[in-house]
């Protein structure tokens, strides 16, 4: 799986807000957008058909560490753990695919998760 991080909310109306600092390196130009999951499912999409997405960027010419960072407030609706998942799509000749971050070869992707009173 990407980076997973896990919670446990104490109450139903509690939330969780998510903050992620990702690096990466890119070797073509491209986009990367970021991807956050819960149990597995999509929660949190950059925009990546025009770009405008608040975790997408363009690496123009290859060759670059860079970092995004992302915060999201989430709510689970859940007294039961919680658990994040952090992926990186590179578009590139009009393909996307996704894998995980990886510490060793994309760098440090640092994950904070803290439950916020609802």
């Amino acid at each position: 799986t990407g980076q997973d991080i896990l919670i446990t909310p104490s109450s139903t109306s509690n939330k969780v807000w998510l903050t992620m600092n990702v690096s990466y390196f890119s070797a073509v130009s491209n986009g990367i957008g970021v991807y956050i999951y819960r149990n597995d499912s999509l929660i949190f999409d950059p925009n990546w058909n025009d770009g405008s997405g608040t975790a997408y960027v363009y690496v123009n010419g290859g060759n670059r560490y860079d970092g995004i960072t992302i915060s999201y407030l989430d709510s689970p609706s859940s007294t039961s753990e919680q658990t994040y998942s952090l992926y990186i799509n590179a578009y590139s000749s009009g393909s996307a695919v996704k894998t995980p971050v990886d510490q060793t070869t994309d760098g440090k992707t640092i994950m904070t998760a803290l439950e916020v009173a609802g």
